[in-house]
């Protein structure tokens, strides 16, 4: 996520199993809270996933605010219709696994965020 001049945008990457570059995608938000930006930018990466029919995703994130969301959504429901939306995604794709890395560990997808403030893009 990229505060600037108090707007947010969010962004990612997919990568294949061994690390490899596939798409990488980003969007302007306006004005948020910054776990509903992370949520947002887990969301549209499911999404990619989803329409690119890929049976199971790994989601690296430096919030772990919005993993814990996600990971409570599963033992009860939750009050966010964003949560409840990625919860049905992650449902949908059904392999998938959740964890934090640090924000240094983070930097090519905070790179993509900070390259568009506009709209939605994705990266081939």
């Amino acid at each position: 996520m990229k505060l600037d001049s108090r707007l947010a945008s969010v962004g990612g990457a997919l990568r294949d199993r061994y690390g490899g570059w596939i798409i990488g995608y980003n969007k302007n938000l306006g004005r948020c809270f910054v776990l509903n930006a992370e949520s947002w930018g887990i969301l549209d990466g499911l999404k990619i996933s989803k329409d690119q029919n890929y049976d199971g995703v790994s989601i690296k994130t430096d919030n772990k605010d919005a993993i814990e969301a996600i990971h409570e959504s599963f033992s009860k429901t939750s009050l966010s219709a964003l949560i409840r939306h990625i919860q049905q995604n992650l449902m949908d794709i059904g392999k998938w696994k959740l964890e934090y890395i640090s924000r240094e560990m983070n930097l090519k997808a905070h790179f993509i965020v900070s390259e568009l403030l506009i709209e939605m893009r994705v990266f081939n």
